[in-house]
């Protein structure tokens, strides 16, 4: 077991750098859905490279880097601690060596959570995984193909699922869904390989569920794009390659990556939710490093 002072899911963090051309805020899904009505100003952007907000976009709420906070055009967006129209209240940021950010987590290599697995898998019918345990020859696979109008569901909540390869049909009636069970437990999901690189918010199914509900650890070195129209709720890390938020839609949750960049015309809102809580792993226990984005 390793230890490590990071916990996977606090905001929105970039170790390279982070690039927001969307606006940032926050709420809390135990409280229900967002919405304007519920939203905050908590939405905590950390990176140890530097940090650059368009000038044209808010974020309501910190912004912490090892790096700088580029002021350069088009560069100079305000961090405001609240939706006072010209943002009068700053909100927190700092700057420096001294800021403290810390690094993203660390995994083993892929061998070692999946010496061996189930094979190939085509998914050519709805269907819904149930793991039997946490052994490889219960929970890890090779491709996994999930054909056109067809929805993979997984369930477990007792151990996580492993992927190496997952392809999704070029649409948006190719799904993996989740549906945990008990229904306020927790889908873990590790995949290494995504066919094509970009995943949207109709293939990554999760509308019912809170964003914490669904852990997503990409291990892939590829750099990755989200988009489409639909919403993600999803707690991410991508520790080795970094993620493009783009398109219309909604990203809700937390995401961790060696860069991160939104972009499009959607929004992007932290929950607050997935804070002040201790996370086990298959590897690591995980913990809970709130404070130093606040």
């Amino acid at each position: 077991m390793g230890s490590l002072t990071y916990i996977d899911v606090v905001g929105f963090y970039g170790r390279d750098f982070v690039e927001m051309r969307q606006p940032c805020d926050s709420y809390i899904s135990a409280n229900g859905a967002y919405s304007a009505a519920s939203k905050r100003a908590n939405c905590p952007v950390g990176s140890n490279g530097q940090i650059r907000i368009h000038s044209n976009t808010k974020l309501y709420g910190t912004a912490r880097t090892n790096g700088s906070i580029s002021s350069s055009s088009p560069w100079g967006g305000s961090v405001c601690t609240n939706f006072v129209s010209g943002c009068p209240n700053p909100g927190t940021t700092c700057q420096g060596p001294s800021c403290g950010v810390p690094a993203l987590p660390t995994f083993s290599p892929w061998a070692t959570y999946c010496p061996t697995n189930q094979g190939n898998r085509n998914v050519n019918s709805n269907q819904t995984w149930v793991l039997g345990g946490s052994a490889p020859s219960q929970n890890c696979w090779g491709t996994v193909s999930i054909g056109s109008n067809r929805t993979l569901t997984l369930t477990s909540t007792n151990a996580p699922y492993f992927i190496d390869t997952l392809t999704l049909q070029n649409n948006s009636n190719s799904r993996l869904s989740i549906a945990p069970n008990p229904s306020n437990g927790i889908v873990t999901i590790y995949v290494r390989n995504i066919t094509g690189n970009s995943l949207n918010g109709n293939q990554l199914f999760n509308p019912n569920n809170r964003p914490s509900q669904l852990r997503l650890y990409y291990l892939g070195t590829s750099q990755l794009t989200l988009n489409g129209t639909a919403a993600i709720n999803a707690s991410m890390v991508s520790p080795y390659a970094g993620v493009d938020v783009s398109g219309n839609f909604e990203y809700q949750g937390g995401l961790l990556a060696t860069n991160l960049t939104f972009t499009g015309s959607g929004g992007v809102h932290y929950d607050e939710s997935l804070g002040g809580k201790t996370l086990s792993d298959v590897t690591y226990r995980l913990r809970e490093e709130m404070q130093r984005y606040k």
